[in-house]
């Protein structure tokens, strides 16, 4: 049963009828796209397959549901996460009903050979195979050797009991590098794309950035290796709709807020940013055993705090232009709140209006609930219809745990990052939570900027990333070839 009240929009059209010809196949759609309700839709047209779909925990607890029930009132679904008990899980699982929504974190205990064992223990037969597969957020399975990565695997390259149907959804499939394209592109195709070894794939299309370097991100080998790469994921995926949506989506303006602190911060920053380590009081001679000087060693003073390699100086200097450090025993000392004071003055001045700020760090959230009265954090328990309401006029949220598919629109025109993530996806991702369509009037990003740090850098990085991506999807758009002169069955 489908309601009435919803119509595809014409590029979602094009999805549907795509997916309806392609029983497996990647839907590399924008952030905003509506990827839920014409997965809903297809579903529908299919007459509601035994369908798994596995998301991330607030998309399981709250968009699909949501989704769910405005679209589809009258079939039955049911959700698991891991805040219910072994034995709840499992008469969920037993429940005969269309749609079953998992939340990512418990793939490894659904294929599992103890919850096999336990769930045939009590409905007496074995667990059927799912005739659907939907993926949501694919490109949360860019790592090949994880845990989640191979559960899915065992269930969406299943030999003995393969699903008829395996779909997955991302607006970022390459936000950060085009190695992460191929464990996507194995769970929806098997390996018919790019192979089954990613060590062939790194040989055949990667090589490092920096080839003198020990660890260095690998990058494209040539323009002919990016192409020949886009060719073969091209007929596996449909990216239509990018024109489309941006006619809906409201309009931003992106505000960096230039944060200057006083005092020596600026020295201390980048004496740690030299020595890779805090509190250095001066440099003395240093000697071998023989008596003989062989150069100079930073003297320490009582509250050094230390890096052992240049991704972990990296995050230790995001760190110090957030304001705090990690000692080393875990507890934190901060010896600057400019950022913090800087987000404070902020909220005083939206007097009310509703902002979600994206915090890197957790020492920059309590500090921000000690700060900011009022402030609410995006947890399992959080009321969204409250927010949906514009009733809460500051909510905290990581991008990691708020990033993907929550449609956050409704509660606030502001964003704020407190600190830019490293990971261009996150980045991507939460800035869609609100721009996006059904967004009221216009949207402002504010990002904390200290120039002169390594602040600069992560944003410049941001624009690279980017254009990596953008590249992909261009040409698979250009390739794609897509049949849109004859309705695929189901959809008007």
């Amino acid at each position: 049963m489908m309601s009435g009240g919803r119509r595809l929009r014409p590029a979602q059209k094009v999805a549907a009828r795509w997916l309806l010809m392609h029983s497996r196949g990647g839907l590399f759609l924008p952030m905003g796209f509506g990827k839920t309700f014409t997965l809903i839709t297809v579903l529908a047209a299919l007459e509601w397959p035994k369908t798994l779909v596995v998301a991330p925990k607030r998309v399981a607890l709250d968009t699909w549901p949501s989704e769910m029930d405005e679209t589809a009132p009258g079939v039955a679904y049911r959700v698991i996460t891991g805040e219910m008990g072994v034995s709840r899980r499992l008469e969920v699982l037993a429940d005969q009903v269309a749609v079953t929504i998992l939340s990512s974190s418990m793939l490894t205990w659904l294929t599992a050979p103890d919850t096999a064992r336990a769930y045939k223990r009590l409905a007496g037969v074995r667990l059927a195979p799912f005739e659907a597969v939907v993926v949501d957020e694919l490109s949360q399975y860019k790592s090949v050797s994880s845990r989640r990565t191979r559960a899915l695997g065992t269930i969406v390259n299943n030999r003995a009991a393969p699903p008829r149907y395996v779909w997955g959804l991302t607006g970022t499939p390459i936000a950060d590098h085009e190695e992460g394209l191929f464990s996507q592109m194995k769970l929806l195709d098997g390996g018919e794309a790019l192979g089954t070894s990613v060590t062939r794939f790194r040989a055949e299309f990667l090589k490092p950035e920096n080839p003198y370097a020990s660890h260095s991100r690998l990058v494209i080998q040539s323009p002919a290796k990016g192409r020949e790469l886009y060719e073969r994921v091209a007929p596996r995926v449909v990216v239509q709709g990018r024109k489309e949506l941006a006619e809906l989506l409201p309009p931003v303006q992106y505000d960096d807020i230039k944060v200057r602190p006083g005092g020596r911060f600026m020295e201390h920053y980048a004496s740690f940013a030299e020595n890779a380590v805090t509190d250095v009081l001066g440099f003395e001679p240093k000697y071998d055993t023989a008596g003989r000087r062989v150069g100079m060693v930073a003297k320490l003073g009582p509250d050094a705090i230390g890096a052992v390699s240049a991704a972990a100086l990296r995050n230790k200097l995001r760190q110090y232009t957030a304001g705090f450090l990690f000692r080393e025993d875990g507890s934190v000392r901060w010896h600057d709140h400019s950022k913090i004071e800087r987000t404070v003055e902020l909220v005083d001045g939206l007097d009310g209006e509703p902002i979600l700020i994206f915090y890197g760090f957790v020492p920059e959230k309590e500090e921000l609930m000690r700060r900011i009265p009022g402030a609410a954090v995006l947890d399992e328990r959080f009321d969204m219809d409250e927010w949906n309401r514009r009733r809460v006029p500051v909510l905290l949220a990581h991008p990691a745990s708020a990033g993907h598919g929550l449609n956050l629109q409704r509660g606030a025109s502001h964003l704020l990052w407190q600190t830019v993530p490293e990971s261009n996806e996150l980045y991507q991702q939460a800035n869609a939570r609100l721009v996006r369509p059904g967004a009221e009037g216009t949207v402002w990003v504010h990002r904390l900027v200290m120039p002169g740090t390594v602040d600069e850098i992560v944003f410049a990085d941001k624009d690279r990333k980017s254009g990596a991506e953008k590249r992909l999807l261009d040409h698979l758009e250009q390739m794609e070839k897509v049949a849109l002169g004859h309705a695929a069955p189901g959809v008007a």
